[in-house]
């Protein structure tokens, strides 16, 4: 298994990257290891949604101060908002990260759902990164994307 992470995503910007709208996602760095190339990226929509909904390929990663980002993504048709700006501006380190091939799970699970199997589970703030033999990987992800068809 490659990297999988789980991350955190307000509706809109779901949507975005679900509808090939947006091409980048931006990350504060504070605290957190960066993504890697190639990882498989879980959608969690928070908000008023509050479920797994899909999932994107992590292209290419750019790490570096909020302003290198910003300089590197702003410019482009990617589909980001100068809210994006005022996200990772006054962190110490940034990360954008290519949306690659996003897909639609055939069904979302909701955040009830998850906590009828696993009590007290709650999505991460920003991202995590999901191990094999993790209780949420094994019993809700790894059923969830065995109903992907690949072509």
């Amino acid at each position: 298994m490659g990297s999988i992470y789980i991350m955190s995503i307000r509706p809109r910007y779901a949507n975005a990257i679900l509808d090939y709208t947006k091409k980048f996602e931006l990350r504060r760095l504070d605290g957190l290891e960066p993504i890697s190339e190639g990882s498989v990226i879980v959608i969690y929509v928070s908000g008023s949604i509050q479920s797994i909904v899909g999932e994107f390929i992590a292209g290419r990663v750019y790490i570096g101060s909020p302003e290198k980002i910003w300089s590197l993504v702003s410019s482009g048709d990617y589909g980001i908002t100068e809210e994006a700006w005022k996200y990772i501006e006054g962190s110490r380190k940034a990360m954008a990260v290519e949306v690659l091939n996003p897909r639609r799970y055939p069904l979302s699970v909701k955040l009830e759902s998850i906590r009828r199997i696993l009590p007290g589970w709650n999505p991460p703030h920003s991202y995590s990164e999901l191990r094999e033999g993790d209780p949420f990987y094994e019993l809700i992800l790894k059923p969830v994307r065995s109903l992907i068809v690949t072509a």
